[in-house]
Order: C-alpha cells, then sequence, then structure tokens
C-alpha cells in the first residue's frame, strides 16, 4: 500500500503531460508551462527544501551541505556544456534549447522525486492518512513538471520523449522501493547528501534556466507573472494541505 501511494504521486507527472496535448498553441503553451514551473520550484525551494536543508545542517554541519549544494549544481553545469545543440541567444532560440531545458530538468527532477518517494513512503507506514495527503501535496506540484518537460520535448523523437516522461514518472515510486531496501540502513548524512544535492539542481534550473527562459521579452510577461504566481501557490496550497 506504501508503495502503491508513492506511485501515484509520481504519475501525476503524466497529468501534466497531457494537458500539453489538449492546448492547440504549443509555443505559448511551452513559455507558460515553464513560467508555471519556475513559480512551483520557488516554491518547493522556499516551503520544502531550504527547511529541510537547514534542519539538516543544524545536525550535520553547514560545511558538508553547502559542498553538496554546490556538487548539484556543478553537476547541472557540466550536463550544460556536453549536452548539444544548447544556444540561447534572442537570435538562436528555438526548440533544441528548449528539449535542452526539458532534459536538465528532468533529471533534477529525478533526484528530487527519489527523495520524496522516500518521504512518502516513510510517512505512510506510520500513518497511511499522512501519507496520502503528503502524496497529494507532492502530486500538485508534479503536474507543472510534466507539462515543462513534455512541452519542451515536443520536436524531440517520440521515443525521447516517452522515456523521459517515463523515467521522471517512476522516479517517485524508485524512490519508495529504495526506502523500502535500506530504511534500516538509512543515515542523516545521507538523506542531507541526496536533498542537498536535489536543491542544487533546482537552484541552477530557476536561476539558470527558467528565469531568462521565462523574462526574455515583455511579449508574454503579464501571462508569465499570473503562471509564476499560479505554480508557487499551487505548491504552497500543498505545503499547508500536507
Amino acid at each position: 500500500m506504501e508503495l502503491m501511494i508513492t506511485a501515484v504521486a509520481g504519475f501525476s507527472i503524466l497529468l501534466g503531460a497531457l494537458a500539453t496535448h489538449l492546448i492547440k498553441d504549443t509555443e505559448k503553451m511551452e513559455h507558460l508551462s515553464m513560467a508555471l514551473a519556475l513559480g512551483a520550484l520557488a516554491a518547493l525551494l522556499l516551503f520544502d527544501l531550504f527547511p529541510e536543508v537547514h534542519e539538516l545542517v543544524e545536525a550535520q554541519g553547514r560545511g558538508y551541505s553547502l559542498g553538496m549544494l554546490a556538487v548539484g549544481i556543478a553537476m547541472l553545469k557540466v550536463l550544460d556544456l556536453f549536452i548539444p545543440d544548447h544556444h540561447d541567444t534572442e537570435e538562436t532560440h528555438d526548440h533544441e534549447n528548449a528539449a535542452h531545458i526539458g532534459i536538465i530538468s528532468a533529471m533534477a527532477v529525478i533526484l528530487h522525486n527519489i527523495v520524496e518517494g522516500m518521504s512518502v513512503y516513510s510517512i505512510a507506514m506510520n500513518s497511511m492518512s499522512d501519507g496520502i495527503i503528503f502524496a497529494l501535496g507532492i502530486a500538485m506540484h508534479n503536474i507543472p513538471m510534466g507539462m515543462l518537460i513534455d512541452s519542451t520535448m515536443e520536436e524531440r523523437k517520440r521515443s525521447e520523449r516517452y522515456v523521459l516522461l517515463a523515467s521522471v514518472t517512476l522516479s517517485t515510486l524508485f524512490g519508495g522501493v529504495l526506502m523500502n531496501m535500506i530504511e534500516v540502513h538509512l543515515s542523516e548524512v545521507l538523506t542531507l547528501t541526496m536533498v542537498s544535492i536535489a536543491t542544487g539542481m533546482i537552484l541552477y534550473i530557476v536561476f539558470s534556466e527558467l528565469m531568462p527562459h521565462v523574462f526574455r521579452t515583455r511579449e508574454h510577461l503579464r501571462e508569465s507573472l499570473t503562471s509564476v504566481v499560479i505554480g508557487f501557490a499551487l505548491v504552497w496550497v500543498s505545503t499547508l494541505v500536507a
């Protein structure tokens, strides 16, 4: 039952992906989904990751946590250099850049979802109702990420898009399975390491990828700001519910 709850939280990614196929203006959908994801990830950092990292810093030390944040940022920076066809200027911004954002976003979300899956499983073990509530909260902020990944991968091969979506979707369940296997041996240091690396990756996406993309032009500024606020509010409400 705990694994089933964990799987439901992850499969909400597909709801976001489905939404991108119900709207005809895919270019605008891509832009607005990134704005929605920007708000969601900003709230995720503020209300979820930062407080958890701070709590673990008090127990394990600030230096180690900052080092793991740097590792998370560096991991995506390296990927940024090696993923081909990435150009991010006014003149050359195109679908390849969008796909680049989708790929590195998916990689960061996979790591984060593994941590979340472990958390859902742990909470559900102690209280099934609390586990369900927490899983619903996670589902709310997974939907914008499904929209982001699917819309940015629209011009890539269908097999690439499906593999990426499947990986992100199943990553939460993988976290639950992992927790089931290692729960007896799980240490606070390991938890701190995973959370800190995930936080660094999300920080990189927010400041180096999503913000420049969302606020590049004033053409869709009002819609962008509205989507950022909606994404932020979805996660904020989910933290209050959970």
